[in-house]
């Protein structure tokens, strides 16, 4: 049962990067964290999106596809820890696609199934930029 779209996490204006070829599911992602809080920039490639972090500079978040056919999301993941981002990576793979001996090491990476299930991808932003996801505020923690 997917939840309704009043009761999905809201972020606090965090940079998410979408990295995805595909046209359409790329203006689909954008709309549907923008329309939940986020700031979005998109990437058609992973070339691509080390441009739009060199001019942006580094988001909270980075989601992109794993099988890209230029860079895949494995090598882009790695290149973008080579320019020092250290935040949390959102592959969207096919299952069992991808061979985890190949991830970069030191690096959050978090795996959501094709097709896209848009709740479950907000879903998963909220958990890595640890959003309450009863009320849209960072999750207090106790000392």
């Amino acid at each position: 049962q997917e939840p309704s779209s009043h009761s999905l996490p809201i972020g606090r204006g965090e940079v998410v990067l979408i990295v995805i070829e595909e046209a359409s599911t790329l203006s689909l992602l954008h709309d549907t964290i923008e329309s939940h809080g986020y700031q979005v920039l998109t990437a058609q490639s992973g070339a691509a999106a080390l441009q739009t972090i060199n001019t942006h500079g580094l988001p909270a978040v980075v989601v992109m596809e794993a099988d890209m056919n230029l860079m895949t999301g494995v090598r882009t993941a790695t290149t973008l820890i080579e320019h020092k981002f250290r935040g949390p990576v959102v592959m969207i793979a096919k299952s069992g696609s991808i061979n985890r001996d190949e991830l970069p090491p030191l690096q959050r990476i978090r795996f959501v199934e094709k097709p896209v299930n848009p709740a479950e991808l907000l879903g998963v932003l909220a958990e890595e930029l640890r959003i309450d996801t009863a009320c849209g505020e960072p999750e207090s923690r106790s000392p």
